[in-house]
C-alpha cells in the first residue's frame, strides 16, 4: 500500500473485525511525503481506515512543499 501525504509524521491502518478496530501497520517519525506499507500476509479485513496521530509542525518541510500543520491524504494505491 502506497499512501501520498505530506504532513502525517504519524499513523495506524487499522482494519476492523467482528466490530472491534485493531491495528494493522503502525508508521512514526514519517519524514516523506509518500509512505509505503509492506505486508507479510494479505490484509483481509473488509473495513479498513486510516488513523493519522500526528502531523507534522506548521512550517515544518516548508522547503519540500509540505507540512504546514493540517491533515493531508493526497491519493491511496494498493496492490495485490
Amino acid at each position: 500500500m502506497r499512501l501520498y501525504t505530506g504532513t502525517v509524521a504519524d499513523l495506524e491502518l487499522q482494519g476492523q473485525r467482528d466490530g472491534d478496530w485493531q491495528t494493522i501497520s503502525r508508521v512514526q517519525g514519517n519524514t516523506d511525503p509518500v509512505i509505503d506499507l509492506i505486508f507479510d500476509k494479505p490484509v483481509c479485513e473488509p473495513t479498513l481506515r486510516i488513523f493519522m496521530t500526528k502531523l507534522h509542525p506548521m512550517g515544518q518541510h516548508s522547503d519540500r512543499g509540505w507540512g504546514g500543520g493540517s491533515q493531508e491524504l493526497c491519493e491511496i494505491e494498493m496492490y495485490e
